[in-house]
């Protein structure tokens, strides 16, 4: 977290309007929540579906549809969509773009949604950390930032109260 605010303070890249990083005292969160933490399993499509993402300026990204995670809280079981952006290079192709909007978009958090990476899976399991949600650049008011927006089938019905939130 530190090392966030430190780029957010002091990078030429910040999302951070030049004007604002003065007062900039760092970026606010949830409480750490471990029960936001769960172990999923990642069901691949059988062939990745093509689609394209539109950003917050209506520019269309290209992307892939890789599959679904599930998880259960409260008693129901949730799921949401894995992606690949394609307009990185190939490189960055194994990292797996987790966007998502609940209960507190709009309200807490930004109203675009929020943005987990999944990290290394092994036999695609990986954990789901809640408490790593973060902002788009976008929802920081710095311009030249082009930032997806949560597709429809990323919305979930409750709160979730971790991550990054609004200061």
């Amino acid at each position: 977290r530190r090392q966030r605010d430190d780029a957010f303070k002091n990078a030429s890249d910040s999302p951070i309007p030049n004007d604002k990083k003065a007062a900039f005292a760092g970026l606010t969160y949830y409480p750490f929540n471990p029960k936001l933490q769960f172990k999923v399993k990642l069901t691949r499509l059988p062939d990745p579906e093509p689609l394209r993402m539109i950003t917050t300026d209506g520019v269309e990204r290209p992307a892939v549809r890789l599959g679904q995670i599930g998880f259960a809280w409260q008693g129901a079981e949730q799921h949401l969509t894995v992606y690949q952006l394609r307009d990185q290079s190939a490189e960055y192709w194994t990292n797996l773009f987790l966007p998502f909007k609940d209960a507190t978009s709009g309200r807490d958090t930004y109203g675009a949604g929020r943005y987990l990476d999944l990290g290394e899976g092994e036999n695609d399991w990986f954990v789901l950390d809640f408490n790593l949600a973060y902002h788009p650049a976008c929802a920081y008011g710095g311009t030249g930032f082009e930032c997806p927006v949560t597709p429809e089938e990323n919305r979930l019905p409750f709160p979730v109260e971790a991550g990054e939130r609004l200061g």
